[in-house]
């Protein structure tokens, strides 16, 4: 039993289902014939493999669900402060609002993705109960190494997330204010603002959010 739950952990990768999809985790593989060789202090659940199998497959389509969902609302806010989609005072006002009610909802997504750790650990926990120490010790143990390598991944983009939406909702925030000031040049896709002073603040902002954006490149793959 206690190769069949090592190989398991390790087969595992969440950080390929950030972007990407991937095939159902599977428990069973080779190491399934030295099962006869390790006898567990005490006899183990029926179906105990199956249940862990179930479990950290639900996880792991969890995650991936989830952080695609996170993707797909954060390039809507990336299109919100686009040049060209801030050419008028109608489409300010309307993305004025638009960013103010993603940036909560991404908050949301954040701490729902990182709540589903927590989820799979009380699962795993109570599928434990009535197993062998020896079994339990294994389990715990592997799934620790898990969550401590996959979730500080997260954790990381995560972190510099907190500091990436403050200077959108800032930069829209401008833009609102000064939504009277600024002309679009369509040849060159940008906003050019009356005074030299605005457009360096405008610029400063761009600046960095495309530099928080770059040290979260760093942090977790993109495509």
């Amino acid at each position: 039993m206690k190769a069949v739950i090592s190989t398991l952990f390790v087969i595992v990768v969440l950080a390929a289902f950030w972007w990407t999809g991937g095939p159902e985790l599977i428990l069973h593989d080779k190491s399934q014939a030295s099962i006869e060789d390790s006898q567990p202090e005490e006899p183990s659940p029926p179906n105990i493999e199956k249940q862990f199998e179930d479990a950290l497959n639900n996880f792991l389509r969890s995650v991936h669900a989830q952080a695609r969902d996170y993707k797909k609302q954060r390039k809507v806010l990336n299109e919100l402060v686009r040049p060209e989609n801030l050419r008028s005072t109608a489409y300010v006002e309307e993305n004025y609002l638009l960013v103010h009610e993603i940036v909560p909802d991404l908050r949301g997504k954040m701490n729902a993705l990182m709540g589903s750790f927590a989820e799979t650990e009380k699962e795993i926990h109570s599928l434990l109960e009535g197993t062998s120490p020896e079994f339990r010790q294994t389990v715990l143990r592997s799934w620790k190494n898990l969550k401590d390598k996959q979730a500080s991944q997260f954790i990381v983009f995560f972190m510099k997330e907190e500091e990436t939406l403050p200077l959108y909702e800032t930069l829209m925030a401008f833009y609102y204010e000064h939504r009277s000031e600024y002309s679009f040049n369509q040849d060159e896709n940008e906003i050019l603002f009356q005074t030299p002073e605005n457009q360096l603040k405008a610029r400063v902002l761009r600046d960095a959010i495309a530099d928080q954006r770059k040290k979260q490149g760093a942090a977790l793959p993109r495509e």
